[in-house]
């Protein structure tokens, strides 16, 4: 916004460390008919965030728009890929492919040889700038002896301008 970034989602790390820390951003949740956040930023900016998983399809829908449509506002989204078996954990490595194939507003990745692609529907902009995140910790899967700690891939950021509309990312 004008007048600075806000996180508004939260992460966390080992040793149990949460960071960006904008848990008290939520100002409201609702389960119903899916589940919808309404987030405030430190300037009072609000954002809703509703996501939707079509029963019977292997796709989620994911939007975001502004409380007052008329405030400045931009949103950066960075995606956190993985490649793995449900019950095994990705670590950072350098068989990773981060490189997207782009068709209008359709982003592709193959992580890895064999795995199926990951694919990213968004009226956004993508801009390319690979990352691992590292040590994020799973605290159900560490309450439950399992591992519980992991690396992922963040193959670059989708941007929206905000004051032009929902921002969508299926």
């Amino acid at each position: 916004t004008p007048t600075g970034r806000y996180p508004l989602s939260s992460h966390c790390y080992s040793p149990g460390v949460v960071s960006p820390d904008s848990r008290g951003n939520l100002v409201r949740f609702d389960p119903d008919p899916w589940p919808t956040w309404r987030l405030r930023a430190p300037d009072g900016t609000e954002l809703i965030q509703e996501i939707l998983i079509p029963r019977g399809h292997a796709a989620t829908l994911i939007t975001w728009r502004l409380v007052e449509p008329t405030a400045e506002a931009y949103l950066a989204v960075r995606p956190l890929l993985s490649g793995r078996d449900v019950h095994a954990l990705h670590r950072e490595n350098e068989v990773f492919d981060f490189e997207p194939e782009e068709e209008g507003d359709w982003i592709r990745w193959v992580p890895y040889p064999g795995l199926p692609g990951i694919a990213l529907g968004a009226n956004a902009t993508y801009g390319h700038e690979p990352e691992w995140y590292r040590d994020f910790r799973y605290e159900q899967d560490l309450s439950r002896g399992y591992d519980y700690e992991e690396d992922l891939a963040s193959p670059g950021q989708l941007t929206w301008d905000l004051e032009k509309g929902d921002a969508v990312l299926i």
